[in-house]
C-alpha cells in the first residue's frame, strides 16, 4: 500500500499543486489585463461563489475533498455550505 501511495498519491498532489500554481497565475494575468484596482480585486473575492475553481489569495490550501472527513471543519473554518442541502431556499446557496 506504501508503495502505491508513493507511485500514484504524491505525484497526484504535485500535479494539484502546479495546477493551482498556474491557475492562480493565470488569474492574476486577467486581473491585470483589465486593470483591477486591489479593492476591486477584494469585491470580486468577497462576492465570489462558494465553489470557485482556486482558493481567494489569502487561503494557503485547497479545500478536502467531498469525501474527507475534514471538510465539514473546513466548511466551519471558512463558513461555506458544501453542498445544498434539501431544506435550501430557492434562488439562495449557502447554510440555511
Amino acid at each position: 500500500m506504501r508503495d502505491e501511495y508513493t507511485r500514484t498519491i504524491e505525484p497526484a498532489r504535485a500535479l494539484a499543486a502546479e495546477t493551482l500554481k498556474l491557475e492562480r497565475t493565470l488569474s492574476e494575468h486577467v486581473n491585470q489585463a483589465y486593470a483591477l484596482t486591489p479593492s476591486e480585486i477584494a469585491l470580486m473575492w468577497q462576492t465570489a461563489p462558494p465553489r470557485m475553481p482556486i482558493p481567494s489569495p489569502g487561503v494557503k490550501e485547497p479545500p478536502p475533498p467531498a469525501n474527507d472527513p475534514a471538510l465539514g471543519e473546513h466548511c466551519q473554518k471558512t463558513g461555506n455550505a458544501p453542498l445544498l442541502t434539501p431544506s435550501a431556499k430557492p434562488g439562495r446557496m449557502g447554510p440555511q
